[in-house]
């Protein structure tokens, strides 16, 4: 998981901590940074200016002449640049990369000449600074902006990126919002939370919601917007979010339900409206053998149980997991939407797996999410499109999904479990309220919490003793050694006789060999070993790595003999090995009168 330390700031104050204190903040509480990426994608004097005059260039009809102010201070020298951008023109604030300065793409500012004119600089289009690929026109910066403020202040170009391990068990830190009230449970801080307001409704028809199976749909709530612009574009600052997060940018609507998954960790999707059949959407089990054609152009054939979202005719997305392409938004949507759910985490789990297609949604639905915020992404989402109008909510939320859970937790069994004898109550109580858990019940020894709906991984009293126990902090734990008690222990008869031995044979000027201790059916015929033998009764291995190593040995004298001709084939004389190993006999093909009996004629041949 990437997280944006510019994004991260919007939710708690971090201005005062290096990037290496918080880093270490979150390892402690179990987020930990596997690394730290600083984002600098612009370096040296890369300024708001405006063009005080842009004239005709004499030797080229497509080009201009701009003269281009940089800077405020008295006596300061205006630049003369070159410019083609067909938007380049006289009154206007533009992005100036002065000689020096080095763009995306290591691209160094020289000073230039262009059809015989000096260019001391380059005025940028929103591609060349990485902020899109519009590359048609210059930037037109606001008519507030100051002259000379650098472009990295006035984009937030500059960021540091933390990747984190999330561990399954803790969905709620798979969006910006999760991981800043963490951290901010840690360093005691106040935690702005962007809780989205309800937008008044404009459009008196709704989208209808249904859910045929309880069970694999927790929620699901939908808001119709219209009046959106087809024509406008991804802000820069939003694309630069989530590239930075490993998402590519790709078309406004699409990367603002990419952008809100982020922020809040709950997946959502936009349809177009008009290819909504009815208005309305039913969750529901699929029919076998029923199809879908996914946003990736694959059509799939399911299985009875894969959960699809419907219209009034037909499928339009493989609930948690894609969109289909029959509903996809377009450069001529202007109506759409917009879908928020929750879905049973196993049976999102089971489709993904089973159909190879693992996205950024179903990873968070099969990890679980937040039941209880899902209106209030939807307004997030409808608010950011520009729609000039939008529906009442439409939710459809079974009642079996609303009751939280309670549980409680004892002082002396949290000390006890933590190590810790100096936690009061008023430290459990203050940590647990800081990471959304609410106090039902209190007394001197004992606390009785409501479980926040996004943290599915509490169940238990000892659940809520991990939480107090990383947010307080492992290192403040006391450490201290646990009583030992040295008393001796009496040696093996078996360990120390086999301890003799091996010291006397290698007196004797043995050498100890340590072999696998598997034979072949080839290797008890070429010792003639009958299967009448005691040793010819070799346990056999179910699932043995190859033919040569099918039994398992009876007796040692095979691997020694074949260690003895290997050395012989590679020129080695004279070997005189021992090996102290095991044999292994099935007691239920003998008995051990015969096996002595047998042992002793072998002995005397």
């Amino acid at each position: 998981m990437n997280i944006s330390l510019n994004w991260l700031n919007e939710f708690l104050d971090l201005s005062d901590l290096s990037v290496e204190q918080i880093s270490d903040h979150l390892t402690q509480i179990g987020l930990e940074v596997e690394s730290v990426v600083k984002h600098a994608p612009v370096q040296g004097e890369v300024v708001c200016g405006e063009i005080i005059a842009a004239e005709k260039h004499p030797n080229a009809d497509s080009l201009r002449l701009c003269t281009v102010r940089t800077s405020q201070q008295e006596g300061a020298t205006d630049l003369r640049i070159v410019c083609g951008a067909p938007n380049a023109r006289a009154g206007i604030k533009v992005v100036v990369a002065k000689i020096g300065s080095v763009l995306p793409g290591d691209f160094k500012i020289k000073a230039t000449k262009i059809r015989g004119e000096a260019s001391e600089g380059m005025l940028c289009s929103a591609k060349e600074l990485g902020l899109s690929d519009e590359h048609e026109g210059i930037i037109e910066l606001s008519p507030e902006t100051e002259i000379s403020k650098s472009v990295s202040d006035i984009f937030k170009l500059n960021d540091i990126v933390l990747t984190l391990n999330v561990t399954p068990n803790r969905s709620d830190a798979l969006g910006h919002q999760g991981v800043a009230r963490d951290l901010a449970a840690k360093l005691k801080r106040t935690l702005c939370q962007k809780r989205q307001k309800q937008i008044p409704a404009q459009i008196k028809s709704k989208v209808t919601v249904t859910i045929d199976e309880k069970s694999d749909c927790f929620r699901f709530v939908s808001l119709l917007v219209e009046g959106i612009d087809p024509k406008q574009a991804t802000p820069a600052w939003m694309q630069q979010r989530l590239t930075l997060c490993g998402m590519r940018p790709i078309s406004f609507l699409v990367d603002l339900s990419n952008y809100v998954m982020l922020e809040w960790g709950q997946p959502n999707h936009i349809y177009d409206a008009k290819l909504i059949e009815g208005r309305s959407l039913n969750v529901r089990p699929a029919r076998k053998a029923e199809g879908i054609t996914t946003l990736d152009g694959k059509t799939l054939v399911l299985e009875e149980g894969d959960l699809l979202i419907c219209d009034a005719k037909k499928p339009v997305a493989l609930a948690g997991v894609m969109g289909g392409a029959n509903s996809e938004v377009s450069a001529e949507t202007d109506s759409v939407v917009i879908e928020v759910a929750a879905f049973s985490p196993i049976r999102i789990r089971r489709t993904a797996k089973r159909l190879g297609l693992h996205s950024e949604a179903s990873h968070r639905f099969e990890r679980g999410v937040d039941v209880s915020c899902l209106g209030e992404v939807a307004f997030a989402i409808a608010s950011l499109t520009g729609g000039t109008s939008i529906s009442e909510l439409s939710d459809a939320y079974p009642s079996s999904h609303v009751a939280k859970l309670q549980v409680a937790v004892r002082l002396d069994r949290a000390k006890s479990v933590i190590g810790l004898a100096s936690l009061r109550m008023e430290d459990m109580e203050s940590i647990l309220k800081a990471l959304g858990f609410a106090i039902v019940d209190q007394s001197n020894q004992r606390l009785l919490v409501e479980v926040p709906s996004w943290r599915h991984d509490i169940e238990r009293e000892i659940d809520l003793i991990e939480e107090i126990a990383r947010i307080y902090g492992f290192d403040k734990i006391p450490y201290q050694y646990a009583p030992m008690f040295e008393a001796p222990t009496a040696e093996s008869r078996t360990v120390s006789g086999s301890e003799s031995l091996r010291n006397a044979l290698a007196q004797l000027g043995l050498q100890e060999t340590i072999s696998f201790p598997f034979v072949s059916k080839k290797d008890l015929d070429s010792f003639m070993i009958a299967g009448s033998h005691p040793f010819g009764k070799a346990v056999a291995l179910k699932n043995p790595l190859s033919e040569e190593e099918s039994l398992l040995q009876g007796s040692l004298a095979i691997p020694l003999v074949k260690a003895i001709l290997r050395n012989r084939n590679l020129g080695t004389k004279g070997s005189r090995l021992f090996e102290l190993g095991r044999g292994f006999v099935d007691p239920t093909q003998m008995q051990l009168c015969d096996f002595t009996s047998a042992a002793r004629a072998s002995l005397s041949r």
